[in-house]
């Protein structure tokens, strides 16, 4: 049974779904009597959800697929396998929080932010910076953008919020020194 891009794989249709994938597939061993797994099961849809369609998921019940539970060894569970080309690349054990999903998946398929930071445009990184505000890299890179232009107001707004960074700290001092009325040295 699908929805969207999660899937309930069975041992009989796991190499279709998994093995032959194109995209990387996130494979969540679960049981119903594991708590664990219903806490973890919202944190992971979550998080692929965000990243379709550039990954899969797949939901393996391991009472109801013993033999990919024997095949995977999976010991203890929840267990988060992540697939690539058929082979396993990442895992991890137990429960884990939102942002430590983020970061485990962002080693498989870069977010959208990170896509958009990648670019280095100046319009990819202020859509960046709108979508996640707190990634002072991209404010860096923008502001360097911004400064480039002349427009050192619009550099200093976007660095303002990460003047805890050193190197935002000093772009923003640059920018009010730009502003100032010193004559240039």
């Amino acid at each position: 049974m699908a929805e969207g891009n999660i899937v309930n794989v069975t041992e009989a249709s796991f190499e279709a779904d998994v093995l032959k994938s194109t995209v990387p597939v996130l494979v969540d061993f679960w049981a119903e009597w594991c708590g664990p797994c219903r806490q973890l099961g919202p944190i992971v849809d979550d998080a692929i959800a965000r990243r379709t369609p550039d990954m899969e998921l797949a939901k393996i019940d391991i009472d109801a697929n013993p033999g990919l539970a024997q095949r995977f060894q999976v010991l203890s569970i929840p267990a988060v396998k992540a697939f690539r080309s058929g082979e396993v690349v990442e895992e991890f054990v137990g429960l884990v929080s939102a942002a430590q999903m983020e970061t485990f998946l962002d080693k498989l398929v870069p977010s959208k932010v990170d896509m958009l930071v990648g670019a280095g445009d100046e319009d990819s990184l202020r859509e960046a910076v709108e979508r996640d505000a707190g990634r002072t890299d991209a404010r860096i890179a923008l502001a360097h953008i911004l400064i480039g232009n002349g427009e050192v107001a619009d550099a200093a707004t976007y660095l303002a919020p990460a003047e805890h960074d050193p190197i935002a700290a000093g772009l923003l001092a640059r920018t009010r020194l730009m502003g100032s009325d010193v004559p240039d040295i």
